[in-house]
């Protein structure tokens, strides 16, 4: 099982320890990585995305750093094939 934590913000770790518990609990080896360029989000098979407390709000009308903006990029649909960029 390959699962990506998105490394931008707390909670990597703990994100990390519970993707090794639920893969030893479905009998498979785990290979986590932390995600910091948005050129590996296609390389893992799940993507964690660490946060959503009341203490890591993105503003709306804040322009967001570059690098946010990359993965968000990233992540976005690609029109012509459905998936990621």
């Amino acid at each position: 099982m390959k699962a990506g934590i998105l490394a931008l913000q707390g909670d990597v770790e703990e994100h990390g320890e519970a993707f090794r518990r639920a893969a030893e609990e479905l009998g498979v080896s785990p290979v986590v990585v932390d995600v910091k360029r948005a050129a590996q989000l296609k390389e893992g098979g799940v993507l964690a995305i660490p946060g959503g407390g009341r203490g890591v709000p993105i503003p709306v009308r804040v322009e967001l750093p570059p690098l946010w903006k990359e993965f968000l990029d990233a992540l976005s649909p690609s029109p012509a094939s459905g998936g990621l960029r």
